[in-house]
């Protein structure tokens, strides 16, 4: 019953996509050679040398895609070391029969072909640097490092929400426009990004969480949407997260 309403509801859930295409910001007509990759400042995002610092970012993903999804990276700075490394699924690498993730050093707050980053959030100091060998086995533990799937799954998402279910201490939640977070690397049954909730789901395609970081979300075709009633948060697909209140 639950899958047909569902499945009922996707016409509806798809006005997000629609309105985000026809009134964001988003550049579909610049060629992926020529868009933007400059640094952006993000309030509280900078990092001394001396710091450790662990970082989520998303970014709207590339041309029309953007307007259902974003695409997310994680961002390591151990203390003393002056630069960021940065690990994200490429899926062009797998294209190319290569490993599909991929580690580069240098400013982790970069545009995403012309779609400015948005922090999702960080880890400093000690608390970073309890957690850096953590973190870096859990990207080294990632099972699709050889396969891509734009949707449902396993793409960049996919890759790391896998992080963060590793590491739950991280408590970062992922948004509703993280389509493949949901993608199940092993069991249907398994916990949300923010580490406080369980998620049912159908291979990413359909599905069920709660948490108190995500309040009560539902999954259809890989579109997400819900509310968060203790936070005053709606989720909606392509458009993310609207704040009711605060």
């Amino acid at each position: 019953m639950l899958l047909l309403c569902l499945v009922s509801l996707t016409p509806l859930l798809l006005t997000g996509p629609l309105w985000t295409w026809k009134f964001s910001d988003l550049d579909l007509d610049t060629h992926w050679s020529r868009s933007s990759q400059a640094a952006v400042t993000i309030p509280k995002a900078e990092a001394t040398k001396d710091e450790a610092v662990i970082q989520i970012y998303g970014a709207r993903a590339y041309n029309w895609r953007g307007a259902f999804a974003v695409h997310t990276w994680i961002a390591i700075k151990e203390a003393g070391d002056p630069d960021f490394r940065r690990y994200d699924v490429i899926g062009w690498r797998h294209f190319r029969g290569m490993p599909v993730v991929s580690e580069s050093i240098g400013l982790p707050n970069r545009a995403w072909f012309g779609n400015a980053p948005e922090l999702y959030g960080q880890v400093r100091g000690q608390g970073a640097e309890k957690l850096m060998r953590k973190v870096e086995d859990a990207i080294a533990s990632y099972p699709a490092s050889e396969f891509y799937r734009v949707w449902p799954g396993p793409n960049s998402n996919t890759f790391t929400a896998h992080v963060l279910r590793q590491v739950p201490e991280l408590r970062v939640t992922l948004p509703p426009t993280a389509i493949g977070k949901d993608f199940p690397l092993s069991f249907w049954i398994q916990p949300t990004t923010g580490g406080r909730g369980l998620q049912l789901t159908l291979w990413g395609i359909f599905g069920v969480s709660i948490g108190i970081e995500e309040g009560l979300r539902f999954q259809s075709f890989a579109l997400e949407f819900g509310l968060n009633p203790w936070k005053g948060e709606l989720y909606w697909p392509g458009i993310g997260t609207l704040y009711l209140w605060s």
